[in-house]
């Protein structure tokens, strides 16, 4: 049986998911293929998600991974969705059978396994998510999950940012949650800051917040993964910061998307191994 998934999303050309995926494939003896649906590609330019999801159907894939600026716009297409979908109106792994969609939420289980990886709930205070889009709810979710006592939120469209404190307060009403602008970010209060937003990849350059304005015993974790140490990671490491890249969510949310594609377990330490010798030698974006 051949296995055909796509990434759709915007300005993907150099993405790692198909080498991710295709090299777990290939440990699994499993004929499968990853392919990328760029609307930066004239051919796809223009398309709406729910004309690229037809091209996907047409074409007979199987699956499909959805990235920037897609996450939420896809929602409305599906006909099944895991809990985390529902609750936050965002997918990034899509389960095609007999023409229906199912849709999952991997960003979600990336980011609490880096979580658990690296922290305790105490040491998870008082903590700044910028970015409220698709990738922020995910990773908002998976912070109050794990036991963050307050979660200090900021975003460029401040109406987003609202809105995503909303819905963590109808889905977690016992959470602290607050809305701040960049200039009124309680900075000496933060013990971690992290980048949800597309900001360090080439095609967005720049800052999200500028870690120097932080306490050196405040954390910073980007989930752009590549270049793996963005300029945010850069400027936070040389003001005495310790930093997260975004290496592990971007691996662990590959594996359960790998899952859903094929019903098999990837083998997540394999796949951080490949990832990581892929990642010196080219270049990559987000996802």
């Amino acid at each position: 049986m051949w296995i055909k998934i796509g990434l759709i999303g915007e300005g993907i050309a150099n993405s790692i998911s198909p080498f991710l995926h295709e090299e777990e494939a290939r440990e699994n003896q499993i004929d499968y293929s990853y392919r990328l649906i760029d609307t930066q590609d004239p051919f796809f330019a223009k398309m709406p998600i729910n004309k690229l999801i037809e091209y996907a159907i047409d074409k007979q894939f199987v699956g499909l991974n959805i990235t920037y600026p897609f996450k939420q716009q896809v929602v409305p297409y599906l006909d099944s969705s895991d809990k985390q979908v529902a609750e936050l109106n965002s997918a990034n792994t899509i389960l095609i059978q007999d023409g229906k969609l199912s849709g999952y939420n991997t960003d979600y289980f990336g980011y609490a396994e880096f979580l658990k990886q690296q922290f305790t709930a105490e040491k998870l205070d008082t903590i700044l998510l910028v970015g409220a889009g698709g990738a922020g709810r995910s990773v908002a979710l998976a912070l109050i999950d794990h036991g963050v006592r307050e979660l200090v939120l900021n975003d460029i469209s401040h109406p987003a940012a609202e809105e995503l404190a909303e819905l963590i307060s109808v889905l977690r009403p016992r959470q602290k949650i607050s809305v701040h602008t960049k200039q009124n970010i309680p900075k000496m209060d933060v013990t971690g800051v992290i980048n949800a937003t597309p900001m360090g990849m080439s095609k967005f350059p720049g800052l999200c917040v500028d870690p120097t304005d932080f306490p050196a015993s405040c954390w910073m974790n980007d989930i752009v993964y590549f270049p793996l140490k963005t300029l945010f990671l850069k400027k936070a490491e040389e003001s005495g910061h310790h930093i997260f890249d975004g290496s592990t969510m971007a691996v662990f949310q590959a594996a359960h998307s790998f899952y859903h594609f094929t019903g098999l377990a990837a083998d997540k330490s394999r796949m951080m191994n490949n990832f990581e010798k892929r990642t010196k030698h080219s270049i990559s974006r987000i996802y």
